[in-house]
């Protein structure tokens, strides 16, 4: 069905009203970003464990302005594993809506092979002092260690749950492809 009209708090908004609205909604900053499942040659994939926060994800960030969703995919990978990506497939996305932030974050998340060696990561100074640990492991194994996964981070538990969108994705395209 085709949608004739969206309607929005702006849109019924007096002028003079306009900032107080702001001020009292406190509309969603957008965050978007690219997110990864990297398959190595022996089906292991790439996880980051943040060990001060207690939670596992997947390699990806965000999307600085200017940059493509594939440009900001690559980068990511290889500051976050360093390593290069190959057959890149989308997934899907995940939309989350953060309230206490606020933001509303958008992921585009893809599958893809590692190209060439393994390197080594070159992490941010706070996720070093997040404590980033990359892992290489079975999708099944992954997919445990995060739903046995408990953290007192906001942001972690969002991460949770969508790793767990992504991989169980991931894990069912590659069921159907076999």
């Amino acid at each position: 069905m085709e949608i004739l009209l969206t309607i929005k708090d702006k849109d019924i908004a007096k002028k003079d009203t306009d900032f107080e609205i702001d001020q009292l909604y406190n509309r969603p900053k957008l965050r978007e970003a690219a997110r990864v499942v990297i398959f190595d040659p022996e089906d292991r994939i790439a996880l980051l464990f943040v060990s001060r926060l207690n939670y596992y994800k997947l390699p990806g960030g965000g999307i600085d302005k200017g940059e493509t969703k594939m440009a900001a995919l690559v980068r990511e990978c290889l500051e976050e594993t360093g390593c290069y990506i190959e057959a890149i497939k989308e997934l899907g996305m995940v939309v989350e809506y953060k309230e206490r932030i606020p933001q509303e974050q958008r992921s585009y998340c893809y599958i893809a092979k590692l190209q060439g060696d393994k390197g080594e990561p070159s992490f941010e100074q706070g996720e070093i002092d997040d404590g980033f640990e990359l892992l290489w492991t079975g999708i099944d194994e992954a997919i445990e260690l995060i739903k046995n996964t408990e953290t007192n981070s906001y942001l972690g538990n969002f991460i949770i749950q969508r790793e767990l969108a992504i991989l169980n994705k991931a894990k069912e395209l590659i069921a159907n492809e076999g």
